[in-house]
């Protein structure tokens, strides 16, 4: 019984949120995840997708788009992510550092969610085709902090770089996986179970 106690004890211990971070104060987005894919890379550096293919973020970058900010850029076929919302995923490593009231950084010590990542690695996501790219899309409700100063390293020997945006927000964890609407789903190129070529390419037969 000790032993459980000790073990309970440390799992709330490891629960302890950095000083920069407080939970109770999240605000609620809806939107669609937008990332763009490279169907022909080996993710070495980036979070695979499907076979041979890989997400194009390089520290937990995603994008959010608005229902009509989507379709705009569906319809005219061209879309500059440069003024979307940025949401910073920390659980997709362990690189991503927040700034304290005393104005350090500390490193992200805590994940409350299995992450963007993992959801667009579904088998159902959507792709696009919006000009020469392919973009991961998926609709979601979540939680997240803004006002937030987020800085990343590219390895462990690297000087802290701050991350950039028009709107950077902080994401916190998944509350529902949303419905694409038939609208936008007008515009699907291939759902990702689809990608058989991908999925098979590099399969030895048995």
């Amino acid at each position: 019984m000790n032993n459980l106690l000790i073990i309970f004890q440390l799992s709330l211990l490891s629960l302890t949120p950095p000083d920069s971070i407080v939970f109770d104060n999240y605000s609620v987005g809806e939107g669609y995840i937008i990332q763009e894919v490279n169907l022909n890379m080996h993710p070495q550096h980036h979070a695979q997708f499907a076979g041979t293919s890989a997400v194009l973020s390089d520290y937990g970058e995603y994008y959010f788009l608005k229902e009509e900010e989507l379709l705009n850029a569906l319809e005219k076929n061209e879309l500059n992510l440069s003024n979307a919302t940025m949401v910073v995923d920390p659980s997709h490593n362990n690189r991503i550092f927040t700034m304290t009231e005393n104005g350090d950084y500390k490193n992200m010590r805590v994940n409350y969610t299995e992450g963007l990542t993992k959801l667009l690695q579904l088998d159902d996501t959507g792709i696009y085709q919006i000009g020469e790219s392919y973009y991961v899309v998926r609709p979601i409700k979540y939680a997240y902090i803004d006002g937030i100063q987020l800085k990343y390293k590219h390895d462990q020997d690297c000087d802290l770089v701050k991350i950039e945006g028009k709107n950077v927000r902080l994401f916190i964890f998944t509350i529902s996986i949303l419905s694409t609407s038939p609208t936008v789903e007008n515009f699907l190129w291939k759902k990702k179970y689809e990608m058989t070529k991908f999925w098979h390419k590099n399969v030895e037969p048995r």
